[in-house]
């Protein structure tokens, strides 16, 4: 079997024993200031200790902000990092000229754990327009990830609703196009694409801006 000389591994370190590479650039990053360590190792997240493995596993390691390149050396990688944020193709991601609606919309997408912040959106929107009508609040995620509950939650505000499906891009840029404002009140990312991706069709971003959003 031919095996390749070299590898960028876009994945978690802890998949990097599986597959002998003679020569491999990792690629990954994390949400928080630390990173695995193996301390947490269970069936449930079996992450490892991502130190030793890019220090054992890779020549080199791909990050996509300073704050990832700050935490993994801080943490004990040893390897040289290098920072490329991500980017994004605009003629996926069309500016949109919104026009004036009866209703304003705020939206929040993504894969809405806890961590994402729907419950922080949820509450941030009640505040902002505790006695309006002409707004609403649409949270779309999927694989009923809210960050609520284990299912749709009830909040008994009827502006609220929920999106649980899998969407194509073209869907999602729709769902742009049909909102007035996003908000993105996240505990941590490794980057955080979806503000981006709503601020490119136009939309107003509300956000937190702190580890890999700063960037």
């Amino acid at each position: 079997n031919w095996v390749p000389e070299w590898e960028l591994s876009h994945c978690l370190p802890a998949a990097y024993e599986h597959w002998k590479i003679s020569r491999r650039v990792a690629w990954t990053m994390w949400e928080m200031d630390s990173v695995p360590d193996g301390s947490r190792l269970s069936e449930k997240a079996p992450f490892g200790d991502w130190p030793a493995l890019i220090n054992k596993h890779t020549e080199r390691l791909i990050v996509p902000c300073r704050h990832n390149a700050e935490v993994f050396a801080n943490c004990g990688v040893t390897k040289p990092i290098t920072t490329i944020p991500y980017g994004l193709d605009t003629e996926l991601w069309p500016y949109y000229e919104r026009p004036e609606r009866d209703i304003f919309t705020v939206v929040l997408f993504g894969d809405l754990t806890v961590r994402k912040g729907p419950k922080e959106a949820f509450q941030a929107f009640q505040t902002a327009f505790r006695h309006q009508d002409d707004v609403r609040l649409i949270l779309k995620s999927q694989h009923l990830h809210f960050g609520l509950g284990a299912s749709m939650p009830a909040t008994g505000d009827p502006r609220v609703s929920f999106i649980n499906a899998a969407w194509t891009r073209a869907q999602l840029v729709e769902f742009l196009h049909g909102a007035d404002a996003f908000i993105w009140p996240s505990r941590g990312e490794g980057f955080g694409l979806p503000p981006l991706q709503a601020a490119l069709t136009g939309l107003p971003v509300a956000m937190t801006t702190h580890t890999g959003m700063a960037e």
